[in-house]
């Protein structure tokens, strides 16, 4: 099996090109794209997907697979080409054989949720805010004012 499609999250759209492996450059708009493991067998099967390492700032896509009961997910910005090639499982290629099939395991970010993916695909090395400065200030006047009822300070 040698299948590959061109994901734009711009364009909402996915389609199948010839050649994406060597055409990733263009196809993504990068000089360099990096791929992002899906699934590999270590056999010369490999499901990939190749993308723009720079493309932060662009709307993003999540691929979503089903194989041997478990979900693996991957999120991308800016445009990503699927790369299935090799003798990939029957539950995989089942779930890529056509362009159709691919949009059941793609979800297109809404564009306000960019920084929420950038944010998910840091993890937990991504700069949160301390919970304390999530609390309401009008909970710690409240705690405030019965402190200095009870004579508290």
């Amino acid at each position: 099996m040698f299948l590959c499609y061109l994901i734009d999250p711009d364009s909402r759209s996915i389609t199948k090109v010839n050649d994406g492996f060597d055409r990733a450059a263009e196809l993504t708009g990068s000089e360099c794209p990096e791929l992002g493991e899906l699934w590999t067998d270590f056999a010369d099967s490999t499901f990939d997907v190749a993308f723009s390492p720079d493309a932060d700032d662009h709307p993003s896509f999540r691929v979503r697979l089903s194989f041997g009961g478990k979900t693996i997910e991957h999120a991308i910005s800016g445009k990503g080409v699927l790369i299935a090639c090799g003798e990939i499982p029957l539950e995989i290629a089942q779930q890529i054989r056509t362009a159709e099939a691919v949009e059941k395991i793609v979800e297109f970010s809404r564009a306000g949720y960019i920084a929420v993916d950038r944010w998910l695909k840091g993890g937990p090395s991504v700069t949160r805010a301390p919970a304390r400065r999530a609390e309401s200030t009008g909970r710690l006047r409240l705690q405030e004012d019965r402190d200095k009822a009870s004579g508290k300070r």
